[in-house]
């Protein structure tokens, strides 16, 4: 849980900082400071500070889609964190609004596939499903292969927990074809492995082990790798 990171800043103290509440010049470089300080408050555990500066930013840049859509989402991952489902929900879905009417399907695609791991976590996985296959038709059209590997890695997993090991195996195959295409070992590994689970569960416990084991021997060589660099 995010909470337990570090603890939080006081709301009531942080309203009462003198120009906190109130955005001054609506310009680029106002904007551009309340995302900086957002993210920074974030990766300081300060959740209170960032909800608060995304906050800002959704309420006085509504002309900027881009920076609120991305506001929202972050403040869905905030509430998901700590523990407010129907928050963060909320806050997802209004991002897919806000994106939606940008005619972004870049920006809309990774929003739905950020809903879906929402709605996956929540164990909503039909609800997942539906925003997930909405996304991967975008990451398809828009050539956006990597992003398109892990929606149908995650659609995987999520067919998986549904006990579909048949769709399950078929999408994991559609997400190791594609990372052995980007040529990137790290997928590689991680999908095999994903498909040695899907193997147990369908009772092919010798395509499992050799899964196990072609995804153990891609992460032994990627390791020698990270250690031959660190040495030159």
């Amino acid at each position: 849980m995010f909470k337990l990171l570090l603890p939080k800043i006081a709301l009531l103290l942080l309203l009462s900082i003198p120009g906190f509440t109130k955005v001054v010049g609506q310009n680029d470089s106002t904007l551009t400071n309340l995302k900086k300080s957002a993210f920074t408050a974030l990766k300081k555990g300060e959740l209170d500070t960032a909800r608060l500066f995304f906050q800002q930013i959704i309420a006085n840049f509504p002309d900027q889609p881009r920076a609120v859509g991305l506001s929202y989402n972050n403040l869905g991952v905030i509430e998901l964190g700590e523990g407010f489902n129907i928050r963060a929900i909320t806050y997802s879905e209004k991002a897919i609004e806000v994106y939606r009417g940008t005619g972004n399907d870049t920006l809309i695609a990774k929003s739905l596939y950020n809903a879906a791991r929402i709605f996956k976590r929540l164990g909503q996985y039909e609800k997942a499903v539906e925003f997930l296959l909405e996304a991967i038709i975008l990451f398809e059209k828009n050539d956006l292969n990597n992003d398109l590997s892990r929606a149908y890695n995650v659609l995987s997993n999520l067919y998986q927990l549904s006990d579909n090991p048949d769709l399950a195996l078929q999408y994991n195959n559609y997400a190791v074809e594609i990372a052995i295409e980007n040529n990137d070992s790290t997928l590689i590994a991680y999908y095999i492995n994903n498909r040695g689970k899907i193997y147990m569960d369908m009772d092919f416990y010798n395509k499992a082990v050799t899964d196990f084991e072609r995804a153990l021997e891609i992460k032994i060589l990627l390791s020698d790798q990270e250690l031959s660099l660190i040495h030159i």
